[in-house]
């Protein structure tokens, strides 16, 4: 049986945090913040081992309803009145 683990982090502009940065730290990379123009570089990092990016191999199929897939959980979830 295969065990899988995910672990996310959430990022939030409100409280400062940049997720270019955050990338950019992660992946030992330098990357210009298009939106701020500022730049991150963190090319010296010598303790990133591996870093790849993975795309699909054929696109996904175009959809035939526009509605994003999280109504269903929108409708699910409970809100305080």
């Amino acid at each position: 049986m295969a065990k899988y683990f995910l672990h996310v982090k959430v990022f939030s502009r409100g409280k400062g945090s940049r997720v270019t940065r955050a990338a950019a730290y992660r992946a030992g990379e330098r990357i210009r913040d298009e939106r701020t123009s500022e730049v991150y570089n963190y090319s010296g990092r010598e303790d990133v081992l591996h870093k790849e990016i993975v795309l699909a191999s054929e696109p996904a199929p175009p959809r035939k309803i526009r509605s994003p897939p999280t109504n269903g959980a929108c409708l699910a979830a409970t809100y305080p009145s």
